[in-house]
């Protein structure tokens, strides 16, 4: 107790306040012992302290003038029923325009030499439970204790002005002397603990949980955390939140979260929307260095799952719903895969090759949906050869510009190679360089279909580019016949082939009809049968016709 008194004491010296510590009647009291120093006996320390103020006899005591000059005085602290220290000040405001405070402290350090390693700290707490270890509990049942516990009260009718929490602020230099300053933190939180330590309950850094009923009126925006700083000058890396934790492991079925944002909001007003993870800004201009609006890169040595960005709008309930809206260019580097369906408004694909080069004997490729193929004019180009990995090709050719090509030769506005690599025993039935197919789905019901083609090639003039030779489709080997029997077209199924005009060959049309002959009516009108003869027979050529008698037969030729 007496502990107590002489720091109070002490700390109200500093605060400008008067301590009566005497006993009742005029300032006497017991036997103090002998005070060393200045005062000889506790008569001159009483003396003293008579002379600085009038007391009226209670003990215990805080004694101040008001903003009008008069003398009062009030307990300084009581000892509650569990033994706790409660101070009481009673608080008149008068309206006389000057700022109040409690325990203000206002220390002006003018060092009388340069103190390099010297430091002061106002209001520097520390308590140390168990220093002897005698292992007593304390407690234990909820909290042991808090620092700065500071909680404001206002219950009544009366309109009151803004109330701050902490306010930390600092004022560094006048503007004109240069000084150093090796850093300014504002609120910092550290400690250690050490091994064989059980934590029960959360780690908290920071918290911002105020309880505001559904009577009260928000008529200002909230926010919990927020970095405005307003530099004048040239400013390092500047990181506004900073989450780096050093971690030995994340326990089993829990996670690590960096950011989490899990709000809860009953209603949406008007045209109120919702940013997870808001990115804006003004930024000035950028000389060489970039701009990312969320950087991901991290080193991960093993996961069976990765995902830079995870987005899943499956609980999400709209008829116009996107895991990601994205108004911009966007480049891909890496593959591509899509587990649903793909929808495309605009796509913008591009590929240039401008202008085409000698490829020495080997295509150059253009690997884009859309292709630009460039000639230019006056220009001379060996082994041009182009394969346009794309479903759309472009190409321009220059006035007065000479090509040529090597096997492939012409441009293509699709060509998708297939390289096939083969090893000894090895055996592969069939493979295709392209496969076109019209899928008629068993779930129909019904319907006509006039003409289904497999596969068509329309060539669409201009009237003025002119055009030697005209080919719906071109078949050829320039390598060289890869097979042991090769075809152009072989026609598998049993189905007649229709020319709408004359049909050419340079070699030669060969009929090989050693099956059964087919009779001769209005299905196989013109039909030409070639009948090979057995060993020593010769072969007979036959045309199926109708005579004037309109009587249909196979006629010898």
């Amino acid at each position: 107790m007496k502990f107590l008194i002489l720091f109070w004491f002490i700390l109200s010296v500093a605060h400008g306040a008067i301590i009566d510590v005497g006993g009742t009647g005029g300032g006497g009291g017991g036997a103090w012992g002998t005070i060393t120093g200045n005062l000889s006996d506790q008569t001159d320390l009483q003396t003293s302290l008579n002379g600085k103020a009038n007391t009226n006899g209670t003990s215990n005591r805080f004694v101040w003038y008001n903003a009008s000059g008069v003398l009062e005085d009030h307990p300084i602290f009581a000892l509650g029923a569990s033994g706790s220290m409660n101070s009481n000040f009673p608080i008149a405001p008068d309206n006389n325009g000057a700022g109040q405070g409690h325990n203000y402290s206002n220390y002006l350090v003018r060092p009388l030499q340069n103190s390099p390693n010297e430091s002061w700290n106002m209001n520097n707490h520390t308590i140390e439970i168990d220093p002897d270890s005698t292992g007593f509990d304390i407690g234990t049942n909820g909290q042991v204790g808090s620092f700065f516990n500071l909680y404001f009260k206002h219950l009544g009718t009366s309109d009151i002005g803004q109330y701050i929490y902490l306010n930390t602020g600092a004022d560094v230099g006048n503007g004109t002397d240069a000084i150093s300053v090796n850093g300014y933190s504002i609120v910092n939180g550290f400690g250690h603990f050490y091994d064989n330590v059980t934590i029960t309950g959360p780690l908290q850094g920071y918290g911002f949980q105020p309880l505001v009923d559904d009577g009260a009126f928000i008529n200002q925006s909230t926010q919990a955390f927020y970095d405005a700083s307003n530099y004048d000058t040239a400013s390092e890396s500047h990181i506004s939140f900073n989450a780096s934790p050093n971690l030995v492991e994340i326990k089993n079925n829990h996670n690590y979260t960096g950011l989490g944002i899990n709000a809860n909001i009953d209603d949406f007003t008007g045209n109120a929307g919702y940013s997870g993870v808001s990115v804006t800004g003004n930024l000035g201009t950028f000389v060489t260095g970039g701009y990312n609006g969320v950087y991901v890169n991290s080193n991960i040595t093993d996961v069976d799952n990765a995902y830079g960005i995870y987005v899943s709008m499956d609980n999400v309930t709209s008829p116009n719903k996107k895991a990601a809206y994205l108004d911009g260019d966007v480049e891909i580097t890496g593959s591509l895969a899509f587990g649903g369906a793909l929808s495309i408004g605009s796509l913008t694909a591009f590929g240039v090759l401008n202008p085409v080069v000698d490829g020495g004997g080997n295509p150059t490729t253009i690997n884009s949906l859309v292709s630009s193929i460039t000639v230019p004019a006056n220009a001379t180009t060996a082994n041009a050869d182009v394969i346009g990995l794309n479903t759309a090709a472009l190409i321009s050719v220059g006035a007065n510009s000479a090509i040529t090509f090597g096997p492939l030769g012409v441009f293509s506005s699709l060509a998708l190679p297939t390289v096939i690599e083969t090893h000894t025993g090895s055996t592969l039935p069939r493979v295709q360089g392209g496969v076109f197919a019209l899928n008629f789905a068993g779930t129909s019901t019904g319907g006509t279909v006039d003409e289904a083609a497999a596969a068509r090639f329309v060539l669409i003039p201009n009237g003025i580019t002119t055009i030697t030779e005209s080919i719906g489709a071109l078949i050829e080997n320039p390598f060289g016949n890869p097979g042991t029997t090769n075809f152009g077209i072989k026609q598998l199924d049993a189905e007649r082939n229709y020319f709408a005009g004359t049909v050419e060959s340079v070699l030669g049309l060969q009929l090989k009809t050693s099956g059964a002959q087919p009779t001769c009516a209005v299905a196989t009108r013109g039909m030409f049968w070639n009948i090979e003869g057995g060993a020593g027979v010769a072969d007979v050529l036959q045309v199926c016709q109708k005579d004037a008698a309109n009587v249909y037969g196979w006629v010898t030729k």
